[in-house]
């Protein structure tokens, strides 16, 4: 690998410690994304065997003669009568997987303990940057010749690249996945930190303390970065160096420019990602890069011209004389936040709401008061609490906004190209997640893109 100077070191020191061997009983808990991808690896290794798989679905159907299924309301009844339980991330430890807790592994756990020394992982995780960072890491590790692959949340299912040498794997981590993962990815890269799947975890302790188990089993030739304003991480006890970004020490930037300590790097001006939170997702990416020996001019080439991630403040288009932009992926009154930051009183629609995780919106109210944003969209079920958290604002304030309760994304737009102000931005940017409404993000950001470019009409 042509930067590379060191074979990494990799893996958990944990290879075997629960072997899936064709004398085993194996049960695949959930069968989503990564539980068909578990599937598919298993018959690699053992055609005809006997597989079982058990999820909430009642009417889940598998092409596969050799798979017994459980289903519906009692499929995690019995979980003792497995050897090993591949559990897929979404689900969470209740009760009766708890009482089995020796027996459960997960894709990615098997991922880490069965990978080749020849390969390095990054893994990256945090509240909100995650698929910003990795997707930017991985295109810069392509652009340098390196044999590069994007796995996890943002990528494909780990497991299937078990067999790949010299590979340099940048790894979306998400809380479930690093819930009770033992890992040691070579470099660990933690953007950001604030509540979130609090529904999940149940507290805000339990989500942080899944997190920080992306660094726990590093050890002192490995690498921990994060952004030295997150007090948290700083304070985060771990055998990895250490590298904060955003001090003169290390990677930082002004107004201006990047810079490596003392060394000008390039200018702020030639990046085309929107927001100081993705000036900060930078300095993270050329940390990580330094650490793999890759000149950072070569970085930079790619950085300039990296656009974004698709429904990530992403540009639709002007219409009407006004600017749409898609920021669909924003499922946090932190994320949201960010991108009302950027814009401020340019704003003239926010389209805002989703499914209720028991976020607080005070904060996120304030700034759309401070900012005066005229009309606002809102969607069910946090529409509802996010009304009155303005409202109470407003009882001593004389800016008065125009509200649009719906569940319709185009009645949604329609009220945008109706009110809102040319030269003036609509803004996408729920501050939920999608669930409540849309099958996911990237149905919500569609359905937006459609309605914007039809003009409201369709």
């Amino acid at each position: 690998m042509k930067y590379l100077k060191n074979r990494f070191p990799i893996g958990s020191g944990r290879q075997g410690d629960l072997p899936v061997e064709n004398d085993k009983k194996i049960l695949i808990l959930g069968f989503g994304k990564d539980g068909a991808a578990t599937l598919r690896v298993l018959r690699r290794f053992f055609p005809k065997q006997t597989l079982w798989i058990a999820d909430k679905k009642a009417d889940l159907r598998v092409r596969d003669s050799h798979v017994r299924l459980i289903l519906g309301e009692n499929y995690l009844k019995n979980l003792d009568r497995f050897d090993v339980i591949i559990k897929s991330p979404g689900i969470p430890f209740l009760p009766e997987i708890s009482r089995v807790a020796k027996r459960v592994t997960s894709s990615a756990q098997l991922f880490f303990d069965h990978l080749s020394p020849s390969n390095a992982v990054i893994g990256v995780t945090g509240s909100k940057g995650k698929s910003t960072v990795a997707a930017l890491l991985h295109a810069v590790l392509k652009h340098a010749g390196l044999k590069t692959r994007l796995i996890g949340n943002i990528g494909k299912p780990a497991l299937p690249f078990l067999n790949h040498k010299n590979t340099v794997f940048v790894y979306e981590l998400s809380s479930y996945q690093l819930e009770r993962l033992h890992a040691r990815p070579h470099i660990a890269i933690f953007t950001q930190f604030f509540p979130e799947h609090l529904n999940y975890h149940g507290s805000l302790a339990r989500y942080f303390s899944a997190k920080k188990n992306i660094t726990k089993y590093q050890k002192k030739e490995d690498f921990f970065i994060f952004p030295h304003s997150v007090n948290i991480l700083r304070r985060l006890p771990t055998k990895a160096q250490k590298i904060a970004c955003g001090v003169r020490e290390s990677f930082w930037h002004d107004e201006e420019y990047f810079y490596h300590v003392k060394k000008k790097l390039f200018p702020v001006s030639d990046v085309k990602l929107l927001g100081e939170h993705n000036l900060q997702n930078i300095l993270l990416v050329l940390a990580a890069v330094d650490k793999l020996h890759i000149p950072l001019q070569k970085a930079a080439e790619v950085i300039t011209s990296f656009s974004g991630l698709p429904h990530r403040l992403e540009y639709v288009g002007n219409f009407r004389g006004i600017d749409f932009y898609d920021d669909a992926i924003s499922t946090t009154p932190e994320s949201t936040l960010a991108a009302l930051d950027i814009f401020k009183e340019k704003i003239g629609t926010i389209i805002l709401g989703g499914e209720d995780r028991g976020y607080d919106f005070s904060e996120l109210a304030e700034a759309l008061c401070r900012y005066r944003i005229v009309n606002i969209v809102l969607f069910p079920d946090t529409g509802e609490r996010i009304r009155v958290k303005i409202e109470k604002i407003l009882v001593k304030n004389s800016f008065v906004p125009r509200f649009l309760e719906t569940r319709s994304m185009k009645e949604a737009v329609r009220f945008a190209y109706q009110h809102t102000p040319k030269g003036m931005v609509c803004l996408l940017s729920t501050a939920s997640p999608s669930y409540s409404l849309f099958k996911n993000c990237e149905e919500k950001g569609g359905l937006f893109w459609r309605y914007v470019q039809s003009g409201g009409k369709i």
